[in-house]
């Protein structure tokens, strides 16, 4: 039986079928600081592993920011040895990257950096109205380091994110909606973190084993051409058929 309680410090995590994680940590407005990094982790993969959570939802308690980005104090006086030797994102990375579990993400206020790029990892995502996206790592002489340039264009397409990426500039939700990048805008914080609930809510209301298959499907769609993607994704469709949830949608359909 999965505890209802966990201590955690910087965030805090509610499990459900919808399981929901919820940076708190307003002094450093979320930034990814070690012990931040660590919680994510660990929140993200209790949903893993909780046979009941059908999806996260992955918000900030901090009207200000969903996530300021890396700890800047974590890059003093470090070279690139020390970064190949003690990747620090590495974990975050993969776990969010691999997560089998469809994620919605609720942005308010600013994603910086990282913190876009946590978002940029997610499933499905939703801001306020309120909400600047950015990636102003050229500011530091640097590069976005959690896959902003890679998932950005995907996204976006190239010159919508060589745009945004060259200029350090910040996105505003409207332009965010514009290019696609987020699927919904939300008029406040309180109304944001009430439809990225529900979002996540109505996904976790479907078949696990179909959720798993989807997300896989599309994701296969980041890394193939279009036909090898097809020939995937038929051969994740047919074994559908035989699990309980497709058996009992397909006859209460009909």
């Amino acid at each position: 039986r999965i505890a209802r309680h966990f201590s955690f410090k910087g965030i805090t995590y509610e499990p459900g079928r919808n399981a929901l994680i919820t940076m708190n940590t307003p002094k450093g407005l979320n930034c990814l600081s070690s012990e931040m990094k660590n919680e994510l982790v660990a929140a993200l993969l209790l949903a893993e592993k909780d046979p009941q959570a059908k999806a996260v939802t992955l918000l900030s308690s901090v009207p200000k920011a969903f996530c300021a980005g890396a700890n800047i104090k974590d890059f003093t006086n470090k070279t690139t040895g020390d970064f190949l030797l003690n990747d620090i994102f590495e974990e975050l990375a993969y776990t969010f990257a691999n997560s089998k579990k469809p994620i919605v993400a609720g942005v308010n206020g600013v994603a910086l950096g990282g913190g876009f790029e946590l978002a940029l990892l997610c499933d499905i995502l939703v801001c306020s109205k309120e909400a600047q996206f950015g990636l102003p790592e050229v500011k530091l002489g640097l590069i976005p380091g959690i896959g902003g340039t890679q998932r950005f264009p995907k996204l976006v397409g190239k010159h919508n994110a060589m745009r945004y990426i060259l200029t350090a500039d910040f996105i505003s939700s409207e332009r965010a909606l514009q290019m696609g990048l987020v699927s919904e805008v939300f008029p406040s914080f309180e109304e944001l973190h009430k439809g990225a609930k529900e979002i996540g809510n109505k996904v976790a209301g479907y078949s696990q084993t179909a959720l798993i298959a989807a997300k896989a499907a599309v994701r296969l769609s980041e890394e193939l051409g279009v036909s090898a993607g097809v020939r995937q994704e038929r051969q994740m469709f047919y074994p559908l058929f035989d699990t309980r949830g497709t058996k009992e949608g397909t006859a209460a359909f009909v």
